[in-house]
């Protein structure tokens, strides 16, 4: 009889962790899931051209294929590229619904900033939230 329970309760305990083991995996596919779906959506809803709220005469063009040109007083100050992503840089995000927009220049350095959001509100006015990697907050406005 002893053997019979020692038996029951070393399968009690496989089946507890291999049911934790396979939560953990199921657990780390849904946030890899959501955050993969926040990728798709902000990279959809950065394309077009965002005017600052601070400073109207600076606006940013973001397109399709990757390209962000910068403008003030409708006269191009810079071009990269960009990607938004979970990673910048050695640097790595832990919240799920955080992403970075690595900024890429023509001599290669990156930049890694923060996407907020993009938000619409009740007047379908769009807004695109990003915190620089030195902790200043840019909002703007989609034209």
């Amino acid at each position: 009889m002893k053997n019979n329970n020692k038996s029951n309760l070393i399968l009690i305990i496989t089946v507890f962790f291999a049911f934790l083991s396979y939560s953990c995996k199921a657990q780390s596919t849904i946030e890899q899931e959501q955050q993969q779906a926040q990728i798709n959506s902000y990279s959809v809803g950065i394309v077009g051209t965002w005017v600052s709220n601070d400073d109207p005469l600076w606006k940013t063009i973001y397109t399709s294929s990757g390209e962000k040109k910068d403008y003030y007083e409708n006269v191009l100050i810079s071009e990269e590229t960009y990607v938004i992503t979970t990673t910048c840089d050695g640097q790595t995000l832990t919240t799920t619904y955080t992403l970075f927009l690595k900024s890429i220049d023509s001599e290669n350095n990156a930049t890694c900033d923060f996407i907020n959001g993009i938000h619409t509100d009740s007047s379908a006015v769009i807004t695109l939230s990003i915190t620089t990697d030195g902790g200043k907050l840019f909002l703007f406005t989609k034209q």
